[in-house]
């Protein structure tokens, strides 16, 4: 589960912050009216105002956007299970993560899912936030082998980009572990982002 954040896009932020102020201003002068004992309505016009911007925050459509343009996340995943295949985002940024065993401080990474254009290894990097721009590594293979520590750029069918970095291979085929399962953190660049910094 991902821990997103949405925001208003501005158009829409700006114009309830307006009403918002509008708001309070119409409601102060209606308050000194009142003191002054006015005959003119201000009332309707107040509650008009305040009836505006609730209906436009409530009602108004809106396309969300990720607060921090960006979805992050730690998981831990049995690989002997679901075929290997774990998925990661969703819709255009869809990531659907096919991994098998190597051994237990390997493992490997396919780009065999229909989701997914190409993968790599960020070589000499390590931190996902050490990546300015994931599309300049050297893709090519189908494949690749992934230790503890390693970060992997992906980028999928709509031209997104994720990057994953693994954090602890288990494997029970080596007799050390008693369970297989990887544990990586991963965060997904919207908009065809490739900065990662």
């Amino acid at each position: 589960m991902h821990n997103t954040l949405y925001r208003l896009q501005k158009k829409q932020y700006f114009t309830l912050v307006f009403l918002g102020i509008l708001f309070v201003i119409t409601s102060f002068i209606w308050f000194l009216a009142e003191l002054s004992e006015s005959e003119f309505p201000f009332e309707p016009i107040v509650v008009l105002i305040g009836g505006l911007a609730t209906l436009f925050a409530v009602f108004w459509p809106f396309r969300p956007t990720y607060m921090d343009r960006r979805i992050s996340s730690k998981v831990t995943f049995d690989y002997t299970t679901n075929n290997g295949d774990f998925s990661i985002g969703r819709e255009e940024l869809s990531f659907t993560l096919h991994f098998t065993h190597a051994n237990h401080e390997n493992i490997h990474l396919y780009n065999y899912n229909s989701d997914i254009r190409r993968i790599t290894v960020a070589r000499d990097v390590g931190r996902i936030s050490e990546i300015k721009d994931a599309s300049a590594f050297h893709y090519s293979s189908d494949s690749i082998t992934l230790s503890e520590g390693d970060i992997a750029c992906v980028e999928n069918d709509s031209g997104n980009y994720a990057c994953i970095k693994i954090i602890d291979i288990k494997s029970t085929q080596d007799g050390i572990d008693n369970k297989n399962e990887v544990t990586f953190s991963y965060v997904i660049n919207p908009d065809k982002g490739t900065d990662f910094s």
